[in-house]
């Protein structure tokens, strides 16, 4: 697979709790590791709905060891959350809170499943014996090497642990 650049752009969408998914799905896509994470304009932490659970607006850079890269960015002004996937001159937009899909000007509605949907599958197959989430040997290096770089970021280092 050719090298693809992706960002994801969206407000107050816990930026510290959620960028492992889409780091860890990028690198499932290309099949290609973490080569730097650049955590840069990270803001004061936010309380998150979640007790006792903070998080940040800001931005985060990821450049994977094939030349793919990753730009992640929450940020207050309130902005459509979207998607985007670029390889070469074709460009996937995805906007997450209207559920569409835009791929060579063709405009795609879709539907997502709620979490509770997807637990119960994800539940099933482990129940099965048949996995079919990554294993923790999979993600470990990526999401050492997150907290890693979030960790010298932080002015108060204890707050490391008040990220989920």
């Amino acid at each position: 697979m050719k090298k693809i650049n992706c960002e994801y752009i969206g407000t107050k969408w816990n930026l510290a709790s959620n960028s492992l998914h889409y780091i860890n799905y990028i690198s499932y896509l290309t099949s290609s590791d973490i080569k730097k994470i650049k955590i840069k304009k990270i803001s004061k932490p936010y309380n998150n709905k979640r007790y006792q659970i903070i998080d940040f607006y800001g931005e985060i850079k990821i450049l994977y060891e094939d030349g793919s890269t990753l730009k992640l960015k929450s940020q207050k002004k309130n902005v459509e959350r979207l998607f985007k996937i670029k390889q070469g001159k074709k460009i996937l937009k995805y906007f997450i809170d209207k559920n569409t899909l835009i791929f060579d000007n063709k405009k795609l509605i879709t539907k997502r499943e709620q979490i509770s949907k997807l637990t119960n599958i994800f539940f099933n197959s482990l129940n099965n014996g048949s996995y079919i989430l990554p294993t923790l040997e999979d993600h470990f290096l990526e999401n050492k090497l997150f907290l890693k770089e979030f960790y010298k970021i932080l002015s108060i280092k204890k707050n490391i642990f008040r990220i989920t």
